[in-house]
């Protein structure tokens, strides 16, 4: 068995620990990594760092992944890294929600899930890899250093009603306390549907606690432009006009639509985009533009 490097966390994260059967993917351009202990801060997206000890039946080899053999990829990315030969990696960029991480190299396909990523989060793990299982041993976590939010945008659901509802606007869950200012409304103005305005903290999972939400007025419900920033999370639909979800948003796209700083072909899960469009009846925007962040 080969050593386990740990490190003292400043407190632990709820994780959860996946083991995978070797299996295919698409090729990716692996970086080499900085130092974990100081990976730096990505222009957006969080950063995931750490140590790597592999054992077991994984044979050790220079060729072509640095110098222990090992890639990490961020599955559903491009997001990569080599572990070099201190069994160090670091990812920067990775976007938000629930990662995946992947293993691989010479004898060894494993996986790990990172729940709860937010954005610009800095996390650093030690893992223990041994051919198709790998297991988080020590995991550091800490949230961004500014966590003022504001959001603006339609609520998706609603899950904890009176006196302090909870509720989805953009993907985010937002909580609310007895401290908790509503502006041309009430809690009981809360319900799918309704266009907020809120402000508040980002809390360390990644949900935001309002300290203001403004209720729209009812003709301010009825415009119907939307602009969309954010990553996307899943694509169901493909060329020639790909379906996609933008912070819990459903994007269509018709022939009308128009793509800048790339086609549609380069909408994946993982891209940053800008949206234009139109909200539909049924939540959804149809967009006019979009536009890929570089």
């Amino acid at each position: 068995m080969g050593m386990l490097i740990l490190f003292r966390p400043r407190w632990l994260g709820a994780l959860a620990v996946l083991t995978a059967a070797a299996c295919n993917s698409s090729s990716v351009s692996p970086t080499v990594p900085s130092d974990p202990s100081n990976p730096g801060t990505a222009a957006t997206g969080a950063t995931i760092g750490g140590t790597v000890n592999s054992g077991g039946t994984t044979r050790m080899s220079t060729e072509g992944s640095g110098g222990s053999g090992l890639t990490v990829t961020v599955l559903g990315t491009s997001i990569s890294s080599l572990v070099d030969s201190s069994g160090r990696f670091a990812l920067n960029g990775v976007p938000s929600g629930n990662v995946q991480l992947r293993f691989t190299g010479t004898g060894t396909d494993a996986r790990i899930v990172i729940t709860g990523v937010t954005e610009s989060e800095r996390i650093q793990v030690a893992v223990a890899v041994s051919g198709a299982t790998a297991t988080i041993i020590n995991i550091e976590r800490t949230p961004p250093a500014s966590t003022d939010v504001e959001l603006k945008g339609a609520i998706s659901s609603v899950r904890v009603g009176c006196p302090t509802p909870t509720f989805v606007v953009n993907g985010t869950t937002v909580t609310t306390t007895a401290s908790t200012q509503f502006k041309d409304g009430s809690c009981a103005s809360i319900a799918s549907g309704r266009q907020v305005k809120v402000k508040g903290t980002r809390q360390s999972n990644g949900t935001v606690l309002a300290s203001r939400v403004e209720i729209k007025e009812k003709e301010k419900e009825a415009e119907k432009e939307v602009e969309l920033k954010g990553t996307i999370s899943s694509v169901s639909v493909g060329c020639p006009t790909p379906t996609f979800v933008v912070n819990g948003t459903i994007i269509t796209t018709n022939p009308a639509t128009q793509f800048k700083k790339g086609g549609c072909a380069s909408l994946r899960t993982g891209i940053k985009v800008e949206v234009e469009g139109t909200r539909q009846a049924n939540g959804s925007v149809l967009a006019s533009k979009v536009e890929i962040d570089d």
